[in-house]
């Protein structure tokens, strides 16, 4: 094989590679991302549980059905779950935690059936009628989560409203995001992100006087100075 045709077979490979590398990297993020195959539980977030009885099963326990409710996992990544007491849900996939629970609630019921949604910790600062933090599924509406706050203010400035994360702006112009109905994760929220809403300024009545006196002030010099000229 010439010099030519190895040369021309590297350029190959690499541009092969790259292809590859390109197409493979948003799927291995993708995968990483998923909530069944990560721990998405930790300290300070919350966990909604819903749990039924399995009707094929045969069994027929009101007990079963105390356990549906949603908790709040505290800093060392407990829950506490009616009549089994605290239960650690930090580290768990989704999957993870519905198989455990499975386990632990199998004493009440036989069978029983599952279903687990992570909650993340957003606070709404600003002009919101109840600002504060709240707990919701990332995959529920910017809409929804506003609504938990009673809505924004008459005064809300909504198309300047902007996520934080660490103290910096990590995104802009949410009205978009409002008006469509967007996730919080598609919008790309975080647990323990934070909301801010500006207000409207406003025009207070000792700003008036202020700016009353300071062109009252400004005519009287205007007039001195036309009286010293004549």
């Amino acid at each position: 094989m010439s010099r030519f045709q190895w040369v021309s077979s590297g350029k190959f490979l690499a541009t092969l590679l790259l292809i590859v590398g390109t197409v493979s990297g948003p799927a291995s993020a993708a995968v990483q991302d998923d909530p069944e195959t990560y721990p998405v539980f930790g300290p300070g977030d919350g966990v909604k549980i819903q749990v039924w009885e399995n009707w094929q099963a045969g069994t027929e326990s009101s007990l079963i059905r105390q356990f549906s409710g949603e908790y709040a996992i505290d800093g060392n990544g407990y829950i506490v779950l009616p009549i089994v007491g605290k239960m650690k849900v930090s580290g768990y996939t989704t999957q993870g935690l519905e198989e455990a629970l499975k386990e632990k609630l199998s004493v009440y019921a036989k069978e029983p059936i599952v279903m687990v949604t992570p909650l993340i910790r957003v606070t709404l600062m600003g002009a919101f009628r109840r600002p504060g933090a709240y707990r919701i599924a990332p995959d529920r509406s910017l809409w929804e989560l506003i609504e938990k706050a009673g809505g924004v203010s008459d005064d809300c400035e909504i198309d300047k409203m902007w996520v934080e994360r660490g103290g910096q702006v990590v995104v802009k112009g949410l009205l978009n995001a409002f008006e469509r109905g967007y996730s919080l994760q598609d919008i790309g929220v975080r647990s323990g992100d934070l909301i801010k809403a500006p207000s409207r300024r406003k025009i207070k009545f000792k700003d008036i006087i202020q700016i009353s006196s300071w062109i009252t002030s400004y005519i009287i010099l205007y007039f001195q100075i036309q009286r010293g000229r004549y």
